[in-house]
């Protein structure tokens, strides 16, 4: 049976100097933004993180206040043009049961607070080794039925991006999804923009170099 918790990813990036520009080169772009958070992310676990996996705790404030803390796992980028990886979100704010995530990394069946949840990665090895925090706005784009974001963080080697987004259920079905993104980025002119390094490892070659 799959497991209902996994889903596969499939991303593109595109970096912009200004906003403004980035409303020019994807003219549906500040109609689709509708919702803005702030998020701050922790990695854990060093030699995962070299495996090409991550495993992450994220924070998010959003624009009436309300917060949410996320326990997320991420497998190894399979995609070619995309990235493309196999996800697992679990929401922790309110703590967690059995978390699929944590019996991914070798825990233990058990219900956790989240500060507990991040106590049990520590325990089990996993080391918070680097963090950083921005801001999104987020949306979608129903006539092509993709996700988009515009992130913006300081502490990258590309500070404004927009993220163009698929989530599929099968691994066939992230390959079609790929190449749809593909065509979007071929159809609008979007090739050059394109930033293969996801924010995660850009922050990495920031911090420790490559």
């Amino acid at each position: 049976m799959s497991n209902p918790h996994l889903s596969f990813e499939v991303e593109i990036r595109l970096s912009f100097d200004t906003y403004d520009n980035a409303c020019r080169k994807l003219p549906f772009l500040e109609k689709s933004l509708q919702m803005v958070d702030w998020w701050d992310t922790s990695l854990y676990g060093l030699e995962l993180f070299h495996s090409d996996q991550m495993l992450r705790i994220g924070d998010l404030l959003y624009e009436d206040n309300h917060k949410k803390r996320y326990l997320g796992w991420k497998g190894p980028d399979i995609g070619d043009f995309a990235n493309i990886r196999s996800e697992i979100d679990e929401d922790i704010t309110d703590g967690v049961e059995n978390s699929v995530v944590l019996a991914k990394i070798g825990g233990g069946q058990k219900s956790l607070t989240a500060d507990g949840v991040i106590e049990e990665m520590i325990r089990l090895g996993y080391e918070k080794f680097m963090s950083f925090s921005g801001k999104n706005t987020l949306g979608r784009y129903e006539p092509l039925d993709i996700g988009v974001k515009l992130m913006s963080c300081s502490q990258l080697k590309y500070p404004l991006m927009v993220e163009i987004e698929k989530i599929a259920s099968t691994e066939e079905e992230a390959r079609q999804y790929e190449k749809q993104l593909y065509e979007i980025c071929r159809e609008w002119n979007l090739l050059d923009r394109l930033v293969k390094e996801e924010p995660t490892h850009l922050l990495y070659e920031a911090i420790y170099g490559k």
